[in-house]
């Protein structure tokens, strides 16, 4: 605690250079305003990251047992624990604290989470709320397209020396206008941020068949995307 007081606080490194719509728009502002008086206060980035999973699996238990009102209370919980999961990295950068275990850590909770909340609605629908199995087959469906997402992007970024924001700029080279926009559209709706407001939209207005069908839709599509452009890259080396 007293090595990370004496470290200055640099708020100019806090943000990085590309972020998602919602977090541009929302999570980082308001992360923003915390992330400088828990640096003064001394906290480390780790506790912050481990008290954002806490608070988010708080939400996905309120969701899960909650009638109405308790689900959306849960949602604005897991909403504020990915507001204090900006403030994590936010206090790391500006600490230059940033290593790649605590990247992996941080990376780690969140698949966790991402997880644990389509279970928390399908358990909901089914047996709380006693509605049809279909929300539990769905989530089945849903992590299994997480775990082949998940292991895809490391692979690809490892075989072809190539972050996320790069696959994206290279797929899209040379495309159309409408092909762009959409493909920037799935791109988008699949990161942490965004997850947590399209759940919030389908807790408030209860169509949650819906929003597990917009997942599965999303998910699979950019993990297609990603073979196909592996396999086109795969060809070019071969050739």
């Amino acid at each position: 605690m007293n090595k990370l007081k004496k470290i200055k606080f640099d708020s100019s490194l806090m943000h990085k250079n590309h972020y998602p719509f919602f977090e541009r728009v929302f999570y980082r502002p308001i992360a923003g305003l915390i992330t400088p008086i828990l640096a003064r206060w001394g906290i480390r980035p780790i506790l912050i990251n481990v008290f954002s999973f806490v608070l988010g699996l708080l939400g996905i238990c309120l969701i899960t047992i909650g009638d109405y009102k308790i689900r959306v209370s849960g949602t604005l919980i897991l909403i504020a624990s990915y507001i204090f999961d900006c403030v994590d990295g936010q206090l790391a950068r500006g600490l230059r604290k940033t290593n790649k275990f605590g990247a992996l850590i941080d990376t780690t909770l969140d698949s966790i989470k991402e997880s644990l909340i389509f279970l928390g609605l399908a358990f909901q629908n089914q047996f709380v709320s006693s509605e049809n199995s279909l929300a539990l087959y769905l989530a089945i469906i849903i992590i299994l397209g997480q775990r082949m997402l998940g292991r895809t992007i490391p692979w690809y970024r490892l075989i072809y020396n190539k972050g996320v924001e790069e696959i994206k700029t290279e797929i899209l080279k040379g495309k159309s206008g409408l092909f762009r926009l959409v493909s920037i559209f799935f791109s988008e709706s699949y990161r942490s941020g965004t997850i947590w407001m399209v759940i919030f939209l389908g807790i408030v207005t209860n169509q949650i068949i819906l929003i597990f069908s917009y997942f599965i839709v999303v998910i699979y599509s950019l993990w297609l995307v990603l073979l196909i452009s592996g396999f086109q890259r795969g060809q070019k080396y071969i050739d």
